[in-house]
């Protein structure tokens, strides 16, 4: 049995059924098998257990990552190990003797026992499933009792072991509450319609931003390149890079749900899917699963169609793949928790540029408090309820001058648990989980319309950790973009594991900058020659090249893949060679024998 938690933190997912169980009983009691060979298998048995118990152990048998959700994964080479130990021994005519039986009973009764008195506390085993677990196991073993077997003994066994298997499977899938195929297939049929229109990847590369979401793997179904995902085997610099310009991140984790016109255009989002708002309330549709609105992108982007409730707008800001840029940006620093700030500098710091750049700081207008006292600084202020008992909130206000959108820090000390957000009287969806200073969007609204933010309480007291407001200046954006997109990457060919084409670096550029990860695998050539990369925001992958015209190629290999498939030859040679030796060895015994 398993569910949700067990999912999260719980202990190894292990079933193989009471057949193997019992047998696995008879290969380590059975005296006819060697005692060395029993106890090798009883070592590795106990080696297997103590993994799923010992963290260090469970981080080896993970590549030495610790593994995020499915704890204990490596579990199925014990259900493997348990299968194989009963394969080598049993047949339909296996029987057991008496002291076997009653050892069998002994640790049945007190397995039974044991789980009995915890079904309290164990939220994912029921006394159903106990009890008809129980049975199962007691029919398997009487079938192996039984001292006359007939031609219906092994159908019989058959439909035991497939029904203990199916129930087992059933009851547990039952424990979950994830979504409905109906739910799934909502999103995935919305989303594909959408997908399958945009252009050829075949000589071209570029990425998708969205704003709804079903998982963080919503790129892989849908067979574009997006920012967000969720593995195990995360590296460190994509959350560190994702904290730096404002997005919810973790260790496993990062997530472009809060992206600004800057770093659409930085990481080469030429398209973006939004919801269109209909149908909110069914489950699975694009508006069901909406996150942080793109508002910022009205009258910027442009729309391209609407299908299934989503529309794809197009981003003519979007760098390509590879840039010419500034050298400034090899010493660009960041500052923590200082999103808008780190972009301004990343941004202007590839253009060799030394004004101000495109993002501000901007102020509110008024501050209006509702059962607590507005502050004079928004930033960093702590608000407290006068009463207690009642509802509290603080209205802030501000005018747009109609030249681009506005956008909302939030610290990591403000949480969904602590307010609730209205932009111009409509609810935002739930502040993303964040542990850095994270971005919220706000609409690109007109010249002199009056904007409203209202933060509702949902406790006594809230600390506004790094709420500020910021306006990114669209005139100069776009002019500062075109700039960088004229000396981009023609791309050739390009295929998920290299990309091709030419790029003129102009005088005084020197940087070849890419939008690729600096990921251990990727290497880069340069008029057929590699090259030695560096990391531009400690995250990028570029390259310090001359003037003139150049053919670039970007390549991606497995890291330590040759090192593997040697191995593994290696092995497979040795267990050939072992198989061969063994063969030769019981023929000769075979021979002698039948000599003597």
């Amino acid at each position: 049995t398993y569910n949700f938690d067990q999912m999260q933190t719980g202990t190894a997912n292990i079933f193989v059924g009471s057949l193997i169980l019992i047998v696995v009983w008879f290969f380590f009691t059975y005296r006819d098998i060697r005692w060395q060979t029993r106890v090798v298998a009883l070592l590795v048995t106990a080696f297997l257990i103590v993994s799923m118990m010992y963290a260090p152990l469970d981080v080896a048998w993970h590549g030495f990552q610790f593994p995020v959700w499915y704890p204990y994964r490596f579990s199925f080479v014990f259900s493997f190990w348990l299968i194989w130990l009963a394969g080598s021994v049993w047949s339909p005519k296996l029987t057991f003797s008496w002291p076997q039986i009653i050892g069998i009973l002994i640790i049945l009764i007190a397995v039974v026992a044991y789980l009995y008195q915890r079904l309290p506390k164990l939220n994912y085993l029921s006394s159903t499933q106990l009890w008809v677990g129980v049975s199962f196991f007691l029919v398997i073993l009487a079938f192996h009792l039984l001292p006359w077997r007939g031609w219906w003994w092994l159908p019989a066994m058959l439909i035991l072991v497939a029904g203990e298997m199916v129930f087992s499977t059933v009851g547990t899938l039952n424990n979950f509450s994830y979504l409905t195929q109906t739910e799934y297939q909502n999103l995935i049929t919305s989303l594909e319609s959408v997908t399958k229109t945009l252009p050829s990847k075949q000589k071209d590369f570029y990425r998708v931003a969205q704003s709804f979401q079903r998982t963080k793997g919503d790129a892989l179904q849908g067979s574009y390149y997006g920012a967000s995902t969720f593995t195990s085997a995360l590296e460190h610099q994509q959350s560190d890079f994702m904290a730096i310009i404002g997005e919810p991140e973790g260790d496993n984790y990062v997530n472009y749900d809060g992206g600004t016109l800057v770093t659409d255009s930085l990481l080469g989002m030429r398209y973006l899917m939004q919801t269109t708002g209909i149908d909110a309330t069914i489950a699975g549709t694009p508006a069901n699963m909406a996150i942080l609105p793109r508002d910022d992108t009205d009258g910027i982007y442009s729309s391209q169609k609407i299908i299934n409730n989503i529309e794809l707008s197009k981003n003519n800001q979007a760098l390509p793949v590879a840039f010419a840029a500034n050298t400034a940006a090899l010493s660009v620093t960041s500052k923590e928790n200082d999103p808008m700030t780190n972009q301004n500098r990343l941004w202007q710091a590839l253009l060799g540029a030394t004004d101000t750049g495109p993002i501000t700081s901007a102020n509110f207008e008024q501050a209006i408090g509702a059962n607590l006292d507005a502050p004079s600084v928004v930033t960093g202020a702590f608000l407290k309820k006068k009463d207690a008992n009642l509802g509290a909130s603080l209205t802030l206000r501000y005018k747009a001058d109609g030249n681009g959108p506005y956008y909302l820090t939030i610290g990591s000390g403000v949480s969904n648990d602590d307010i609730s957000i209205l932009v111009n009287g409509v609810q935002v969806s739930e502040i993303p989980s964040h542990r850095h200073t994270i971005i919220l969007p706000l609409p690109n609204a007109n010249k002199n319309a009056q904007q409203t933010i209202t933060i509702t309480l949902k406790k006594a007291s809230v600390w506004l950790q790094d709420v500020s407001l910021y306006h990114l200046k669209t005139e100069v954006f776009q002019q500062q973009a075109s700039s960088l997109q004229q000396n981009g990457l023609k791309i050739s060919s390009a295929t998920s594991t290299k990309i091709t084409g030419s790029i003129k670096m102009p005088i005084g550029s020197g940087l070849l900058m890419t939008t690729i990860p600096a990921s251990s695998g990727w290497k880069m050539y340069v008029d057929g020659r590699e090259v030695d990369t560096i990391k531009v925001a400690n995250f990028f992958m570029a390259a310090v090249i001359g003037p003139g015209e150049h053919t670039v190629t970007f390549k991606y290999s497995v890291p330590m893949l040759r090192y593997g498939v040697i191995t593994t030859i290696g092995f497979i040679l040795f267990m050939i060679g072992f198989s061969w030796s063994e063969g030769a060895r019981k023929k000769r015994r075979v021979k002698d024998l039948t000599l003597h």
